[in-house]
Protein backbone atom coordinates (compact mmCIF):
# COMPACT_ATOMS: atom_id res chain seq x y z
CA UNK A 1 0.00 0.00 0.00
CA UNK A 2 2.59 2.32 0.77
CA UNK A 3 4.52 1.78 -2.61
CA UNK A 4 1.35 2.49 -4.46
CA UNK A 5 0.96 5.94 -2.36
CA UNK A 6 4.33 6.66 -3.22
CA UNK A 7 3.86 6.07 -6.89
CA UNK A 8 0.81 8.40 -7.14
CA UNK A 9 2.85 10.77 -4.69
CA UNK A 10 5.36 10.95 -7.43
CA UNK A 11 2.55 11.31 -10.55
CA UNK A 12 1.12 14.01 -8.87
CA UNK A 13 4.36 16.11 -8.22
CA UNK A 14 5.38 15.62 -12.21
CA UNK A 15 2.14 16.71 -13.32
CA UNK A 16 2.47 19.70 -10.51
CA UNK A 17 5.20 20.97 -12.03
CA UNK A 18 3.80 19.90 -15.80
CA UNK A 19 0.91 22.34 -15.01
CA UNK A 20 3.07 25.05 -13.67
CA UNK A 21 5.40 25.07 -16.37
CA UNK A 22 2.37 25.30 -19.30
CA UNK A 23 0.41 28.07 -17.31
CA UNK A 24 4.24 30.02 -16.55
CA UNK A 25 4.62 30.08 -20.35
CA UNK A 26 1.18 31.72 -20.74
CA UNK A 27 1.28 34.40 -18.12
CA UNK A 28 3.32 38.05 -19.06
CA UNK A 29 2.70 39.65 -15.64
CA UNK A 30 5.80 39.48 -13.12
CA UNK A 31 3.05 39.00 -10.12
CA UNK A 32 1.68 36.19 -12.01
CA UNK A 33 4.20 34.42 -12.59
CA UNK A 34 5.90 34.89 -9.10
CA UNK A 35 2.66 33.63 -7.52
CA UNK A 36 2.22 30.38 -10.47
CA UNK A 37 5.99 29.50 -9.66
CA UNK A 38 5.30 29.93 -5.74
CA UNK A 39 2.41 27.57 -5.41
CA UNK A 40 3.93 25.11 -7.62
CA UNK A 41 6.64 24.97 -5.73
CA UNK A 42 4.71 25.14 -2.70
CA UNK A 43 2.55 22.17 -3.66
CA UNK A 44 5.50 20.23 -4.76
CA UNK A 45 7.26 20.86 -1.14
CA UNK A 46 4.36 19.60 0.49
CA UNK A 47 3.89 16.35 -1.46
CA UNK A 48 7.55 15.90 -0.96
CA UNK A 49 7.24 15.91 2.92
CA UNK A 50 4.21 13.74 2.49
CA UNK A 51 6.23 11.27 0.68
CA UNK A 52 9.08 11.18 2.58
CA UNK A 53 6.80 10.18 6.02
CA UNK A 54 5.25 7.60 4.11
CA UNK A 55 7.57 4.78 5.03
CA UNK A 56 8.10 5.55 8.51
CA UNK A 57 6.51 7.11 11.79
CA UNK A 58 7.70 10.39 12.90
CA UNK A 59 7.96 11.55 16.33
CA UNK A 60 9.40 15.14 15.87
CA UNK A 61 10.92 17.30 13.49
CA UNK A 62 14.12 16.48 14.47
CA UNK A 63 13.63 12.76 14.06
CA UNK A 64 12.34 13.51 10.24
CA UNK A 65 15.78 15.81 9.89
CA UNK A 66 18.06 13.56 11.24
CA UNK A 67 17.15 10.65 9.18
Amino acid sequence: MITLKKRIVTILMVVIWGITAILLFNTTHSKGIFSILFSGIFINVLLAVYYSCLGQRIVSLRDWLSR
